[in-house]
């Protein structure tokens, strides 16, 4: 199954910034999560890998934060389909999917994050 590709991707790396506040464990219980937005909104795969691809970079450069672990996701998601997707996810749409546990402005200032700690580099080399 392709999500079984995408949990174990970068598992390596992951486990080197595994930390006790944010473990493997909870990566893949987001990775299904996700996976499940892409089936919602009938998105690309290749949208799913590029949004983990997203969340492992910024992970990595800026630490673990289990309190907005799924805001980073969603977002990453966001940003992957706004790169790969004619029709990306609105903000209205994941703000519904995270239950209303953020706001769309939320996801908007998290997208700010993302890419500017990714440096708007959002595709990787050829």
């Amino acid at each position: 199954m392709p999500w079984d590709l995408v949990k174990q991707e970068s598992s390596q790396s992951y486990q080197l910034m595994e930390t006790e506040s944010l473990r493997e464990s909870h990566r893949s219980l987001l990775v299904d999560w996700l996976v499940e937005v892409v089936d919602v909104f009938d998105i690309s795969l290749r949208t799913l890998f590029l949004g983990v691809a997203y969340m492992d970079r910024y992970l990595r450069k800026s630490g673990s934060h289990r309190k907005q672990f799924q805001l980073i996701g969603a977002t990453c998601l966001h940003i992957a389909s706004k790169v790969e997707d004619v029709s990306y996810i609105g903000v209205d749409d994941l703000a519904l999917c995270l239950d209303r546990m953020y706001e769309p402005r939320d996801i908007l200032k998290m997208e700010e994050t993302v890419l500017n700690s990714l440096q708007f580099q959002m595709v990787g080399r050829t």
